[in-house]
């Protein structure tokens, strides 16, 4: 097994042009994948992002780290996919989740229900988007949801649909559900190995009651990193990070890669055994080129 890397971009505090560089740095250094979040405060709307930045690359993979359901009417939302699937050529990674910040719907009017709540909407919405990427006409009535002999032409590229990645940051009981149910892909975020085997420990377990074979479902992580030269360069760049975290500096420690390329390919291998088959990497803003370039290194290590 191969691990593949990708490259997610945090918008706020970059510049069009420098997510732009990014994406076709990645692509030029064989990153497999690229990324950008799905937030609306202060920074580029992703579908607007990802649908102008698709274009600007030939042959690597990329979507939303995750889109979130609440922001756009399913059966559009499957409509928007399948169009940027075409325009791509068939390069749609279709990441989705149940969304994770009460605060954003609150400012901008979105109407917020508990988590519950959301992650049954989600169901309910890869049950519509599926069936719109793959029937004729079909129709659908659930609880909050509904189609009727909704047409839906031209369908994707990718067949029955692009691969549908759910994606979630706790990875408990209910998304994890969602995703034995419905997921290609699953992505958690993993603070560190620990963290992963307690997160996919549930997706295994719902795999199991719904009578799902849990080897069909692809396992992938999102990290935080700091990766640098030197061991100095490695200290101020964890400073920087724990500021960006608003944490202490011995915690930011255990819940980020870090290192030289050669350390962290060590601890990429424990991942790889563990069974994770690709690593997201978080650009947050305060994330250069250079660490892409040394994530390079990484990266050939694997091929």
């Amino acid at each position: 097994m191969r691990m593949k890397f990708g490259v997610m971009v945090f918008q706020e505090g970059f510049t069009y042009s420098q997510i732009k560089k990014f994406w076709t740095e990645a692509e030029r250094l064989e990153f497999d994948s690229v990324w950008v979040y799905d937030h609306l405060i202060n920074c580029l709307e992703g579908w607007t992002l990802i649908s102008a930045l698709a274009p600007q690359t030939q042959s690597i993979r990329f979507g939303l780290m995750v889109a979130c359901n609440s922001y756009r009417h399913p059966p559009l939302l499957a409509k928007m996919a399948a169009t940027l699937d075409i325009i791509s050529n068939g390069r749609l990674e279709f990441g989705i989740g149940a969304g994770d910040m009460p605060s954003e719907y609150i400012a901008y009017g979105y109407t917020c229900p508990e988590t519950a709540v959301r992650i049954a909407q989600l169901e309910e919405a890869l049950c519509v988007i599926k069936m719109l990427w793959t029937e004729d006409k079909p129709t659908f009535k659930g609880k909050y949801y509904s189609i009727k002999e909704a047409g839906n032409e031209p369908k994707p590229v990718q067949k029955p649909h692009p691969p549908i990645w759910i994606g979630s940051l706790s990875g408990k009981r209910l998304i994890s559900r969602v995703a034995a149910l419905h997921a290609d892909v699953y992505n958690v975020r993993a603070w560190n190995t620990a963290d992963y085997i307690k997160k996919i420990k549930t997706l295994e377990e719902n795999c199991r009651k719904v009578g799902r074979n849990f080897e069909d479902i692809v396992k992938t992580i999102h990290v935080d990193f700091v990766i640098a030269r030197t061991k100095s360069k490695i200290k101020e760049k964890l400073e920087d990070y724990a500021r960006y975290r608003g944490i202490p500096i011995d915690e930011a420690e255990k819940v980020c890669l870090h290192g030289t390329p050669d350390m962290i390919a060590e601890n990429v291998k424990d991942y790889v055994d563990l069974g994770v088959e690709a690593m997201i990497l978080c650009f947050q803003p305060n994330k250069r080129l250079e660490d892409l370039y040394l994530w390079a290194e990484v990266v050939d290590q694997f091929k």
